[in-house]
């Protein structure tokens, strides 16, 4: 009784092989791989995988010797796509991005406290120019009082200024830095195939 159930994959083994020999000529190379199979008379094809793309598929031949009768009835290459495994480097992205978002929030609320401080300086500054005026007009408060304290008010709105621009500054490093992180996890989320060459 034959089995008509069997399928090609049922009658296929995979086999490893390796580099026996190698002839080097001046635009060309012979690579000669060898590999040991013990076969049941049930293979149909036998298959080896993971060859490089630059074989040239029309020279490629093969042979077999055993303690019985080898018979092959040909050759075929056939390209295989395969996908890499990039789970570990998806979340690892992922981590670098979940902590420069963090850091970026930290700048944001650094910088939002800053402007907040520059923003009263400059309120206090014109509701004390109006109020120095008055009060030397009037005499009651004294030269070096007025130019101390409107020194003060300057030293920290530069201050605060030059905060202000630093925090900038970071914020669009941290933005570029997580906009390169996005985009190689897109690429790593993005399917891509690795051709390769079985015989």
């Amino acid at each position: 009784m034959v089995n008509t159930n069997t399928t090609l994959e049922d009658t296929s083994l995979t086999v490893e092989s390796r580099i026996s020999q190698v002839t080097v000529y001046s635009n060309q190379a012979r690579v000669t791989r060898h590999t040991k199979v013990s076969l049941t008379g049930q293979e149909q094809e036998l298959v080896i995988p993971r060859l490089p793309m630059t074989i040239e598929t029309e020279s490629v031949r093969a042979t077999g010797t055993g303690t019985g009768a080898v018979r092959l009835l040909g050759v075929r290459t056939e390209k295989v796509f395969d996908s890499e495994p990039v789970g570990e480097q998806v979340a690892q992205l992922s981590g670098q991005i979940k902590e420069l978002e963090k850091q970026k929030r930290h700048l944001q609320d650094q910088l939002a406290s800053k402007e907040l401080a520059r923003n009263f300086v400059e309120a206090l500054t014109d509701k004390a120019v109006q109020h120095f005026s008055r009060s030397l007009a009037q005499q009651q408060i004294g030269v070096q009082e007025t130019g101390e304290f409107l020194n003060f008010l300057e030293q920290r709105y530069h201050a605060d200024a030059s905060a202000i621009a630093q925090q900038e500054e970071q914020q669009q490093e941290l933005q570029k830095q997580l906009n390169a992180l996005k985009a190689k996890l897109q690429q790593l989320k993005t399917p891509r195939p690795q051709e390769s060459l079985s015989i």
